[in-house]
């Protein structure tokens, strides 16, 4: 094939010039050669004049790439800096490591529906004396109930009382165990056809107030465990700047965040039940209560507590009519007697020795007076166990 040299472009015009190598060099040597120097680049080009004046003119075809391309780099821009959000709106999107922003939630931005928040409920009243014995003909379920009952209430016997299972959750809802929560409750249901819920004591730091929203439209009690789950001197800040954090991140109407846990269970004697009834806090589950053939019934906090202080300080000065304590009953290990605030502290080997933990402490409460059986963990029982997840699983079946 005979080539021809051109010019790119006249000398006239003040345009590079350049000349093609030796015709004889084969074709595609030629065309790396001159695309080397701005052109041409195709074999066409190569071997005919070319008006490269053609690629300036603006066509509509070309500012139609032109807007679109604008249009893709300012919607890249505003969903890099969080102002357009894809996907559901989960917040899975972000991921954080301890320590990284302790002082803020995973996500500060409020979810996307809308609520009516009224205000915090009443406050309880607070007596600044303690009634010494609590009278069962006068105080009876729902207002009221006596400390120490180990028999069902109204008079229920053992056999129509039904047994009431409560699983709790302590500390933050995040991406690394919100999958966890929701592969144990989510079509998950109660003997009667409704579906099991759950109580969640969530405290700040860590935590995706999106996946908060999430389980509380799901039905699941979304309870405050203080802001900092640390030890604890002001408690009322504590306790309810936390709900107002739950309430404002999570849309929560606060008159919907009635129950408290202290972080390690550790109580603050008075101090701690004073700010619990003046922010109209109906229910505590902090105190720990010692194990026993009779396992004990919830009771209110107006009379004198006849059980036995097991973490100081306990309270004993004021009367709180009209708050409950849920009390952390201890569990007991099916093979060494061994006792365990919480459900969680307990170590299993294997599957079957977690399903055998949870139905030996299960059968001391259906067995002997249905009090309210509980099984009281946090999230990383269940991760760093898998058998334990799978036992936990297979024990909610089974009940």
């Amino acid at each position: 094939m005979s080539m021809k040299k051109r010019q790119l472009a006249s000398e006239e015009g003040g345009h590079h010039v350049l000349n093609l190598p030796d015709p004889n060099m084969r074709l595609k040597q030629q065309l790396r050669i001159s695309r080397k120097f701005a052109g041409p680049f195709t074999y066409d080009e190569l071997e005919e004049d070319y008006d490269y004046s053609e690629c300036c003119k603006l066509t509509p075809c070309r500012m139609l790439l032109i807007v679109l391309a604008i249009i893709g780099i300012t919607f890249g821009v505003l969903v890099a800096k969080g102002t357009i959000q894809l996907g559901d709106g989960s917040s899975r999107n972000r991921t954080q490591t301890p320590g990284e922003d302790d002082d803020f939630p995973f996500s500060t931005k409020q979810p996307t529906t809308t609520f009516s928040d009224n205000g915090p409920p009443a406050a309880l009243p607070i007596l600044p004396f303690k009634i010494d014995t609590c009278d069962e003909t006068n105080c009876q379920t729902p207002d009221c109930s006596c400390s120490g009952s180990t028999v069902p209430p109204r008079g229920l016997s053992i056999a129509e009382t039904p047994q009431l299972v409560m699983l709790t959750f302590d500390d933050a809802i995040h991406e690394d165990n919100f999958d966890i929560f929701s592969r144990l409750l989510n079509g998950r249901q109660n003997p009667n056809g409704c579906p099991v819920s759950s109580t969640f004591f969530v405290s700040h730091r860590f935590t995706n107030y999106r996946l908060v929203q999430i389980m509380y439209q799901q039905g699941h009690e979304i309870a405050s465990h203080s802001i900092s789950h640390s030890e604890i001197s002001d408690w009322e800040s504590e306790i309810i700047g936390q709900r107002q954090i739950l309430s404002t991140f999570a849309n929560i109407p606060q008159k919907q965040i009635t129950g408290f846990r202290a972080p390690f269970l550790q109580p603050g004697g008075d101090d701690m039940f004073e700010a619990l009834a003046r922010g109209g806090f109906d229910h505590d589950s902090t105190l720990i209560k010692k194990a026993s053939a009779s396992p004990l019934f919830p009771y209110t906090m107006e009379y004198e507590d006849v059980t036995e202080c097991v973490v100081a300080p306990c309270p004993g000065v004021n009367s709180y009519p009209g708050l409950w304590e849920i009390p952390s009953l201890q569990s007991v290990a099916p093979d060494t007697n061994v006792t365990y605030g919480m459900t969680d502290e307990f170590v299993p080997t294997t599957k079957e020795h977690a399903l055998d933990y949870l139905r030996h402490n299960f059968n001391r409460h259906f067995d002997y007076n249905r009090a309210p059986f509980n099984i009281f963990l946090h999230a990383t029982w269940l991760t760093k166990y898998p058998h334990a997840m799978e036992a936990l699983e297979d024990f909610l079946d089974e009940i």
